[in-house]
């Protein structure tokens, strides 16, 4: 799986005060103790994970293996990252740029259990390539549930990443 958090940052755009000091730098202050040590948490595993960093013109891109226990490490570090980090702004597919979220929409909805997950729609959208018959299964059990908006940002991002996708007759209505 790969990870892309764009910045706002433009070509104008100082990074550093007068000082030389980073303008860009997370405020762990808006932590609570125990968000900060799971943050430690989750950073340390995700780096044991990493595959791949690269530097993008306005962002950066981290390569991760896609296991179900990394998808759900990952969702809990971004939100995360999003409360200490104003300037981390969207999620890019990492098929094709084009498909694009806010990273605060990506983020994380809360299993009954209180488990992290990532949205359904990104989740799906991972599955739809390799069209297993469990992931053919998971998106039958999710149809229902996909709330139009969401029905919609899937079908766009199958229609950028696969056209004439399987599954984007099933989604309208």
């Amino acid at each position: 799986m790969v990870a892309f958090l764009r910045l706002r940052k433009d070509k104008n755009m100082q990074t550093r005060n007068d000082k030389g000091e980073p303008l860009l730098a997370c405020d762990f202050t808006v932590m609570d103790t125990e968000q900060r040590r799971r943050y430690g948490a989750l950073r340390r595993r995700l780096s044991k994970d990493l595959h791949e960093a690269r530097e993008l013109e306005h962002s950066y891109a981290f390569r991760h293996s896609s296991e179900a226990e990394m998808l759900i490490a990952m969702a809990e570090y971004i939100t995360l990252e999003l409360l200490c980090c104003p300037f981390c702004q969207e999620w890019v597919c990492r098929r094709n740029p084009a498909v694009r979220k806010p990273l605060a929409q990506v983020g994380v909805m809360t299993s009954a259990g209180g488990v992290p997950i990532l949205v359904p729609e990104i989740v799906l959208l991972y599955k739809a390539h390799d069209l297993t018959e469990k992931y053919e299964a998971d998106f039958r059990s999710a149809l229902p549930d996909l709330t139009p908006s969401r029905r919609a940002w899937l079908l766009g991002a199958l229609d950028e990443t696969g056209p004439n996708h399987l599954w984007a007759r099933r989604l309208p209505g």
